[in-house]
């Protein structure tokens, strides 16, 4: 069997037959395993993530100078500068994740990433600081 008999497509890779290939002489050309979506989604929080991280650390310290005074505030969800760090963190990485996949999976436009970005703010703004509270009540019982 020749590389050459399989009509190019988006999930296979073929060779031309004067480049060296890495499979065995005979056997199929390897198959790329990972899906479009996929590929996208991990693009994207390869590249927002740290760029969000970074944001929300710079951020935190700029608007938490009183955080560690003795007279400091205690944690509010639905006031963000009484938030740690840690829970600042996870509510960027949950805005970023959410805003990856809604952008993968949405088709690429300006619209598409604006509807995204409200979405994945909704998520990160609305249901986390409400978890935060519905689950601080349920442990101080």
């Amino acid at each position: 069997m020749s590389c050459r008999s399989f009509p190019p497509t988006p999930s296979r890779l073929v060779h031309a037959k004067e480049q060296p290939s890495y499979h065995a002489p005979g056997s199929l050309p390897p198959v790329i395993a990972m899906p479009v979506f996929l590929v996208e989604f991990l693009g994207r929080i390869a590249v927002m993530l740290p760029v969000i991280l970074i944001l929300v650390v710079v951020l935190w310290l700029i608007f938490n100078k009183r955080r560690h005074d003795t007279f400091a505030p205690a944690f509010s969800p639905s006031d963000m500068r009484t938030w740690s760090l840690g829970f600042a963190l996870v509510d960027g990485m949950v805005f970023a994740v959410t805003f990856a996949l809604l952008s993968a999976w949405m088709a690429d436009s300006q619209f598409s990433a604006g509807v995204a970005g409200g979405l994945a703010a909704l998520v990160a703004m609305g249901l986390v600081p409400w978890l935060a509270t519905r689950y601080a009540k349920l442990s101080n019982k």
